[in-house]
């Protein structure tokens, strides 16, 4: 009897984990819901007794902006719903609104602000490609630092999915800006999110259109979708299949949704042609998703007679919002930093400028405080001076107060030479299409043993008609020598055509020596704003210039000119549409040297 009561908890310890793993297989299908009773209970006190309406917005990435011109539409008609369930990029639309911000605020958001400012290159060592803690901190400057989802005023539901025990996790409470990022971290590009004891992706990779989760509160739902139709994706390349190949899962289980549903009010945005990343066509978007919805004119009607228009509360928030919105953007027109919600510390690859290059290494930020150090090249691929140089640098930036900087760096090049800077600027002018600043750089280098630096101003002017304009002004001074440097550029595109020109013209003169240069420039290129293509859905190539350029030089005290005639192409690359790389390629003859002239060049913007 011993040995059998022996033999059986030895099986049953044996075989516990496979009859736990097979509960967990069962389990797969039934999603995980945080604070359901609470969000029962607010749908049930905005509707006082009526039958709720709700709302479904699908992911999408970039076409999700179209859910703007959908919300848009449904307010004109009487409906703001009662509540909405969303994941992915429809989670960020779905979430902002509810916060308290109309349609056309998240509009002006979406395109007045670099999205790839508020995203860093990050080394994917543990991690994904992209950090969000810029973004996130965007979001906190408009809606609040300590935010739950339980606060804002029309009930959201986040949809997501757990990388461990592979459920679908729908949270309605907590913490907003965790639920928030978890909603978008698209598995490779953004890292899963630490929720609870569960690991959260975004909730599109499994189903695009939650819309049965909808029908688990009211028969009175509307949903919102962004499809993609891949018409022209080039399914050679083993990328672009590798991301066709996860988009049939989602898709089908999203159509499964809603044609178990056709009750359901199913406005299918016109968007579906255009990339995901196409985030800089976010009025566009929105406008396709306003026309998408005016076509289900008559069965919204019906619906407003049920639902409820915007309320005196929402409209109070959004007048708050509406001075919020003012205050952010002027701050981050300043520098393009916002004080950070939460710390960030994480593996980067940064781009520099000048000279150009890459670094590897190191990054930590804090409210206003970031740390790099990294180590990487600095390189000039040009004709008459090419070469390819190791370099480290430890940079110190703080951001004592809205729209100013200071930065202290450290730079060196192994073996011989470093360099130490410091650089403080204030933006006193931030409107739209306006930036004026003012600053002053200070260096010293340990080979010619002499600080050198400038005090300038500058300004950025963008005018919708006319073109830009770029002006600059600064003093300068190199050990005891001082001197004068002014320039000015100014590009515009041909009103009505799809070519343009750029102009730029300066000076530098040295007070000591009396010695000057004066240099001029000018490009005429052809540029369509509409053309842009991609490479295996994950880098889009935009803003793309081609045509022919000249530069030339005169310097006083050798009586010299310097001109170079040639052909160029400039291009932006942008990863998933966020993190802009800009380059540029030149052709031509060098008449100083008499021979064949070249140069490349690839920056961070």
């Amino acid at each position: 009897m011993k040995k059998l009561i022996l033999t059986v908890l030895l099986l049953s310890i044996l075989l516990s984990p496979v009859f736990a793993e097979d509960k967990e297989l069962e389990l797969a299908t039934v999603p995980v819901v945080y604070g359901e009773e609470d969000f029962i209970a607010r749908i049930q006190q905005r509707c006082q007794g009526r039958e709720p309406v709700g709302l479904v917005l699908t992911g999408g990435s970039a076409r999700a902006l179209a859910h703007i011109g959908v919300l848009q539409y449904l307010e004109e008609h009487n409906i703001v719903p009662d509540f909405i369930i969303a994941n992915s990029m429809g989670c960020i639309i779905a979430t902002s609104y509810a916060a308290g911000m109309s349609p056309q605020q998240i509009l002006r958001v979406c395109t007045s602000v670099d999205l790839g400012s508020l995203f860093d290159l990050s080394l994917p060592f543990g991690r994904g490609l992209l950090t969000t803690h810029g973004f996130e901190s965007l979001m906190a400057s408009l809606l609040g630092e300590n935010l739950q989802l339980e606060d804002l005023e029309i009930p959201v539901m986040v949809v997501s999915e757990d990388l461990l025990s592979k459920r679908q996790i729908r949270i309605c409470s907590g913490d907003f800006y965790t639920a928030f990022t978890a909603s978008y971290a698209l598995p490779v590009f953004f890292s899963p999110v630490r929720f609870d004891k569960y690991l959260l992706t975004d909730g599109g990779v499994a189903n695009i259109a939650p819309l049965n989760a909808a029908y688990d509160y009211t028969d009175s739902n509307i949903v919102s979708t962004t499809f993609y139709s891949g018409a022209d994706t080039n399914l050679k390349n083993p990328i672009t299949v590798l991301n066709v190949a996860m988009d049939i899962g989602k898709r089908r289980e999203g159509m499964e949704n809603i044609q178990a549903h056709p009750d359901a009010i199913w406005i299918r945005c016109d968007v579906e042609d255009f990339s995901f990343m196409e985030f800089s066509a976010g009025a566009k978007m929105a406008e396709h998703g306003y026309r998408s919805a005016s076509e289900h004119e008559e069965q919204i009607n019906a619906l407003a007679k049920k639902g409820a228009g915007v309320s005196a509360s929402l409209l109070e928030k959004r007048r708050i919002m509406e001075e919020r919105i003012d205050r952010t953007l002027e701050n981050y027109r300043g520098q393009k930093h916002l004080t950070l919600h939460r710390s960030a510390s994480y593996p980067s690859l940064w781009f520099l400028s000048d000279p150009s290059g890459f670094l590897a290494g190191w990054k930590y930020a804090v409210r206003y405080i970031a740390l790099s150090a990294g180590a990487g090249f600095s390189y000039s691929l040009n004709s008459r001076n090419s070469y390819i140089k190791a370099r480290a640098e430890a940079v110190f930036d703080f951001y004592p107060f809205p729209k100013a900087k200071f930065e202290a760096k450290l730079a060196y090049l192994p073996w011989k030479e470093f360099e130490v800077s410091e650089l403080f600027e204030y933006a006193f002018i931030t409107r739209p299409g306006m930036r004026v600043s003012a600053g002053e750089l200070v260096s010293w280098n340990n080979v010619t043993g002499k600080a050198g630096g400038r005090i300038y101003a500058e300004g950025d002017f963008s005018f919708a008609q006319t073109g830009e304009l770029e002006p600059y002004a600064a003093f300068v001074f190199k050990g005891e020598d001082t001197g004068f440097a002014a320039s000015a550029s100014y590009s515009m595109n041909f009103p009505g055509t799809v070519f343009g020109f750029s102009v730029s013209g300066g000076t530098e003169k040295n007070f000591d020596s009396g010695n000057y240069t004066l240099n001029a420039g000018g490009m005429l290129f052809w540029r369509d704003p509409e053309f842009e293509t991609s490479f295996a859905e994950t880098l889009l190539m935009t803003d793309v210039r081609c045509g022919v350029f000249a530069d030339y030089t005169y310097e006083k005290d050798t009586s010299g000119t310097d001109l170079i005639l040639g052909i160029f192409a400039t291009a932006d690359t942008d990863l998933l549409g966020l993190v802009s790389l800009p380059s540029e390629i030149k052709l031509g003859w060098d008449f100083l040297y008499e021979k064949f002239y070249f140069s490349f060049s690839l920056n961070r913007r």
